[in-house]
C-alpha cells in the first residue's frame, strides 16, 4: 500500500488528462431521426451539432444524373446486402438523398463525415461539397479513399438543401452510408474538427515519445525486455491511431493510397496482441514456457505476411481469427496480472487495474460497436500506468544497484572509501574518464605503532580507533575531499586545494588534530601518524604516480620520526 501512495500523484495526473481529453472529444451531437427522407430544422439552433440520422431516400444501382422519382425509404446507417453479379459481394453503386428545410439562407452549415464505403461524393442542391475517392459505376474508374472531410454550403432562397450522397465500392467486405453525416454551424463544426484532430494528434505524440522513450531504455540496459515489447505496444497503439478514425496519416501523407492505409491499420492494429503478450510474459508473474513466446513471434510474422499480401478482402477473416484470439488470451492475461496482485509483486495493482479498463473497452468495441477512440483513451491509460510501474522498477533497480554499488567500494569498518574505490580512478584515468577534475594534494597517512594498540588493547579497541582516526579526517578535510583506507592502518587524502596552498601548515594543523586522546570507556588513547605529500593535477599526472610519490614521501618521514626519538 505504501509503495502504491507513491503512484497516487502520477495517477491522478494521467486521469485527469485524459478526463479533458475525453471531454473535449466526447460527441455532442443529437439524433434526428429523419422520417420520409425530409427533414425540417426551422426551430433548430445552428450552433448544435446533429446526425444526419434516419430515413433517407435509397436509389440503388443510380448515380446523381440517374435518379428521378422517389427512391426507396432506408434508414442510415445503412449496409449495402451482397450482389449475385459480383460473387455475393457488396459491390457496386448507390445514391441517397435527403431534404432539409426551414434553414436560414443567409447561414454558412457545415457537414462532416468520417468515411462511407468506400468512395463518396456529396452534393448540396447539385454542388458537390465533398469528396473521397473516385465514384464510379465500375471498378475501372473508381478509386477508393478513406479521409474524414469538413464541407460547407447555403441553402437555397426558400431556405431548402437538398442532400445526394452518391456512393461506389469494389473493394471492402462492407459497404453503404455506414455513418450518419453531422450538420452544424459551420464555424461550429470547424472548430470541433480540429479540436479533434489536436486530440488525435496528442494522444499520438505522447504515445510514440513513450514507446521511443522505452525502446530507448531497452537500448541502453538490454536486460530491459519488458521495457522493449512496452516500447513497441505503445508505437503500435499510436500508430492504429492515426491510421483509423479520422485518419490523421492522410493529413501528413495524403498520396498513401487506400489500399495501403487499411493493410497499417489492420497489421498494427493486430500486432497489439502477440506484442502485449510477449509483454505479459516478460513480467514473469508466472512462469511462462519459452514455447509461448515462440508463438508470439510466429503469429507477428503471419500477421505481417497475411497483412502485406492477402488480398482486402480476406482481411476481415484475419480480423475475426484476431478477435477470437484476444477472448481466448484476455483471461490468461488477467490472471497473470492478479498473481502478480496476489503476490504483492511491486507495480502489478497499476498493471492490474489499467488491463481491466482496456479489456472492457476492447470488449465494448468487439461485441458493443463501442468507439473505437474509448479504445484509445483506455490504451492510453494502460500505457501510462504500466509506464509508472515500469519506470518505478527500473528506479528501484537502478537504485538498488546504485546502493550495492557504494557498499562494494566503502569500508564497512571505517565509512570511507576503500582500496576498491582507488583502484577504479586508477582505471577510469588510465581510460581518459577521469572523474577528478582539478588540483590536488594527495596526502597518505600511516599510523605510527598502531599494531600495538591491537596487540596490547585487542582488535576491538583498534577497530574503534581507526572509525574515530576516519571521522577526524573526514571532519577536517571536509565532504569535498576523497578519503580512502589504503591498508590496515594506511589512509589516503586526495585533497582539492589550490597549487599555492601551504601544505605543510595543513598537515602540522592536521597532526595536532590527530593526536588528541582519544576516550574508549573511559580509557585514553592516543595515536600518531606519519603523512607523505604529493601534488596531483588531474588533467597532467598519473595518479598512480602521485600515489607512490606520497608513499615514499611518507616513507622519509616516518624515518626521520624514529632518527630523532
Amino acid at each position: 500500500m505504501q509503495s502504491f501512495r507513491r503512484f497516487i500523484f502520477p495517477i491522478l495526473i494521467i486521469l485527469f488528462f485524459i478526463a479533458t481529453l475525453f471531454s473535449i472529444n466526447h460527441n455532442d451531437s443529437h439524433p434526428s431521426h429523419i422520417q420520409n427522407a425530409s427533414m425540417d430544422l426551422s426551430d433548430w439552433n445552428a450552433n448544435q451539432i446533429i446526425d444526419l440520422d434516419g430515413e433517407w431516400e435509397f436509389f440503388n444501382h443510380s448515380l446523381l444524373e440517374d435518379i428521378s422519382g422517389t427512391g426507396t425509404l432506408v434508414n442510415v446507417p445503412h449496409y449495402w446486402e451482397n450482389n449475385p453479379v459480383y460473387g455475393n459481394l457488396p459491390y457496386g453503386y448507390a445514391t441517397y438523398r435527403l431534404t432539409i428545410t426551414g434553414l436560414n439562407e443567409d447561414q454558412v452549415y457545415g457537414i462532416s463525415l468520417i468515411d462511407a464505403g468506400t468512395s463518396y461524393r456529396l452534393s448540396v442542391n447539385g454542388n458537390i461539397i465533398m469528396s473521397n475517392g473516385v465514384v464510379s459505376r465500375t471498378s475501372d474508374n473508381y478509386e477508393p479513399y478513406w479521409r474524414s472531410e469538413v464541407g460547407y454550403f447555403s441553402a437555397d432562397q426558400n431556405g431548402v438543401a437538398v442532400l445526394t450522397m452518391e456512393i461506389s465500392n469494389y473493394d471492402h467486405y462492407q459497404a453503404g452510408f455506414w455513418i450518419p453525416l453531422n450538420i452544424s454551424n459551420g464555424s461550429t463544426l470547424f472548430n470541433y474538427e480540429i479540436i479533434h484532430y489536436v486530440i488525435i494528434a496528442i494522444l499520438f505524440g505522447v504515445m510514440m515519445a513513450l514507446g521511443i522513450y522505452f525502446i530507448t531504455l531497452h537500448l541502453l540496459s538490454r536486460k530491459e525486455q519488458k521495457a522493449l515489447s512496452l516500447g513497441l505496444f505503445s508505437i503500435l497503439i499510436s500508430m492504429r491511431l492515426i491510421f483509423t478514425g479520422h485518419r490523421l496519416i492522410l493529413i501528413l501523407f495524403p498520396f498513401l493510397s487506400w489500399n495501403t492505409v487499411i493493410r497499417m491499420d489492420y497489421v498494427a492494429g493486430m500486432l497489439i496482441l502477440p506484442v502485449f503478450g510477449l509483454f505479459m510474459s516478460r513480467l514473469q508473474f508466472i512462469p511462462i514456457k519459452r514455447q509461448l513466446e515462440y508463438f508470439y513471434f510466429i503469429l507477428s510474422l503471419l500477421i505481417i505476411l497475411f497483412g502485406l499480401v492477402l488480398p482486402t478482402l480476406y482481411l476481415p477473416d484475419m480480423l475475426t481469427m484476431f478477435k477470437l484470439l484476444v477472448v481466448g488470451f484476455s483471461p490468461f492475461y488477467i490472471y497473470t496480472l492478479y498473481c502478480g496482485l496476489k503476490n504483492q509483486i511491486r507495480g502489478s495493482a497499476l498493471m492490474f487495474i489499467s488491463a481491466m479498463i482496456m479489456f472492457v473497452a476492447v470488449m465494448l468495441e468487439f461485441f458493443f460497436g463501442g468507439s473505437i477512440y474509448n479504445f484509445f483513451f483506455a490504451s492510453f491509460i494502460m500505457i501510462s500506468f504500466m509506464s509508472i510501474a515500469i519506470a518505478d522498477e527500473f528506479l528501484v533497480i537502478k537504485a538498488f544497484s546504485k546502493s550495492l554499488e557504494s557498499e562494494i567500494v566503502i569500508d564497512p569498518l571505517t565509512n570511507v572509501y576503500n582500496r576498491l574505490y582507488l583502484n577504479k580512478l586508477i582505471e577510469n584515468e588510465s581510460k581518459g574518464r577521469n572523474p577528478l577534475s582539478g588540483y590536488y594534494h594527495l596526502l597518505f597517512l600511516d599510523l605510527d605503532n598502531f599494531k600495538n594498540i591491537n596487540d596490547s588493547y585487542g582488535h576491538i579497541i583498534g577497530d574503534v580507533i581507526l572509525s574515530i582516526i576516519s571521522e577526524r579526517l573526514r571532519s577536517f578535510f571536509g565532504e569535498q575531499s576523497n578519503i580512502i583506507r589504503y591498508g590496515g592502518d594506511e589512509f589516503i587524502v586526495l585533497y582539492e586545494s589550490a597549487a599555492e596552498t601551504n601544505i605543510e601548515t595543513i598537515i602540522q594543523s592536521f597532526k595536532q588534530y590527530l593526536e588528541k586522546e582519544i576516550y574508549i570507556d573511559g580509557n585514553p588513547y592516543q595515536v600518531k601518524g606519519s603523512i607523505g605529500h604529493c601534488p596531483y593535477h588531474s588533467k597532467h599526472d598519473r595518479l598512480e604516480d602521485a600515489i607512490k610519490n606520497s608513499d615514499a614521501h611518507m616513507y622519509k618521514q616516518k624515518q626521520t620520526t624514529m632518527q630523532q626519538n
